[in-house]
């Protein structure tokens, strides 16, 4: 198990946990050379993971992507009615290195791996939005940006659109101008009420609108419009069941996200990581954690 110091390591750890109970609850007796062993996994990053009763994995944890809700906590303190009330983790788009794989997973690399959480968003909101084949679909969020539109285009969108007014009515008639149509479903990734408004009216009657993006906990939104056109207006919170979905979308090369990430910084430069994304200067800011 190459994540340890030597597979003697791993060997130790599998064989000589002795267990014991206190309450009725599973313990683990100290042992001198287990204690060594937990000192060599602070030195390599190494986690210790219970999976069930008697089945203890080592986790290295290899790369971990910023997210724009990381940076909306570090400036804001909250998202909605999220608040950041005691000492908060960052870093939940995670990646790293088990003692076993599944079978016939060959191609997926480790940065590759942190990107499954945000693809897994993806999935859950096309699965609740009821996308299938030929649905016409509207995304929001990168359409400030022209390093992030110009990306969006080269990943495989027909067309792209760049914000150039707050007016959501405006926008909307933009949108159907260059897309010759109304998008069936549009998909919200910002969080930003203006591109929330733009959604509503930009989908067809009878469409269907998923909020993923989060922003203040009250939003004005054109409810009349959706109601009288029947536009549904649907959330997600995260995604459920949608990690193997997404696993097997990179790993079949079905779906390529590698192009997607822009800059890696080691994890003693996280706050210069967090500096790069905060000016939006990457698609994906990546953090190597290995040491």
């Amino acid at each position: 198990m190459s994540i340890l110091q030597s597979s003697a390591d791993a060997t130790y750890i599998e064989n000589n946990l002795h267990s014991f109970s206190v309450d009725g609850c599973p313990a683990f007796l100290a042992d001198p050379v287990l204690e060594d062993i937990k000192s060599k996994m602070a030195d390599t990053n190494l986690t210790a993971i219970l999976y069930a009763k008697g089945d203890i994995r080592l986790l290295c944890m290899q790369h971990v992507g910023i997210c724009g809700s990381d940076v909306h906590y570090w400036q804001h303190g909250n998202i909605g009615d999220f608040v950041v009330k005691a000492p908060m983790i960052l870093g939940h788009e995670a990646a790293g290195i088990v003692s076993k794989i599944g079978d016939g997973v060959t191609s997926l690399k480790i940065e590759e791996g942190a990107l499954l959480e945000p693809l897994s968003v993806g999935v859950h909101a096309c699965k609740r939005a009821g996308v299938t084949l030929g649905t016409k679909v509207l995304i929001c969020g990168a359409d400030l940006d022209e390093k992030r539109l110009a990306m969006a285009k080269e990943m495989g969108a027909d067309h792209v659109v760049k914000i150039t007014s707050k007016d959501p009515k405006e926008m909307a008639d933009k949108i159907v101008e260059t897309f010759g149509e109304r998008p069936d479903v549009t998909i919200e990734c910002s969080g930003a009420p203006p591109s929330t408004r733009t959604a509503i009216l930009s989908t067809r009657s009878g469409g269907c609108v998923v909020l993923v993006g989060m922003g203040p906990s009250s939003v004005e939104l054109p409810v009349m419009d959706a109601a009288v056109r029947e536009v549904d207006i649907r959330g997600i919170f995260r995604y459920v069941n949608c990690y193997p979905t997404a696993l097997n979308m990179v790993a079949s090369g079905s779906v390529n996200v590698k192009p997607l990430i822009t800059h890696r910084f080691k994890l003693e430069q996280t706050m210069d990581a967090f500096e790069t994304t905060l000016r939006g200067d990457g698609i994906k800011v990546m953090i190597e954690c290995k040491k």
